[in-house]
């Protein structure tokens, strides 16, 4: 099922789990939204690959997403056409606290894009290999 776009904030359903997601976030346009997107998952984000995302747009921001510390980029994303059907409206006692926080963000997006699909769909050089849950490039 789809989830109604345009209201609240929406999170990327891990499909075959239960509470997994990639990354939430408030709606712009079709498949887009701006909001956080999970980096330290299923290990903590390699340096390497931060110091290259610094090098290509000058920053970023990371902000926790879990009550364990599990942090995430913030900015734009671009959910991929096919991954699209695993986006949900979101319930959760703090829809509120996130919805504000990101409503700055939607006004004045972040500099660095994210594109988010399916691992099996990844295949561009730099991305996280087959078999994690997530595939993200970089797009200035």
């Amino acid at each position: 099922m789809q989830a109604p776009l345009g209201v609240g904030v929406h999170y990327l359903w891990h499909p075959g789990t239960r509470d997994r997601f990639s990354g939430y976030g408030l709606f712009v346009a079709p498949g887009r939204l701006v909001g956080i997107i999970m980096d330290d998952r299923p290990t903590v984000a390699d340096p390497t690959w931060l110091a290259e995302i610094e090098r290509t747009f000058g920053r970023y921001q990371l902000a926790a997403m879990t009550p364990t510390g599990e942090r995430g980029m913030v900015g734009p994303m671009e959910v991929a056409e096919g991954s699209r059907q695993y986006l949900r409206c979101m319930v959760h006692p703090l829809n509120r606290v996130i919805r504000d926080a990101l409503r700055s963000h939607r006004r004045q997006l972040p500099i660095v894009t994210l594109e988010v699909r399916d691992a099996a769909e990844a295949s561009e050089p730099g991305e996280r290999p087959a078999g994690q849950c997530l595939g993200v490039c970089l797009d200035q």
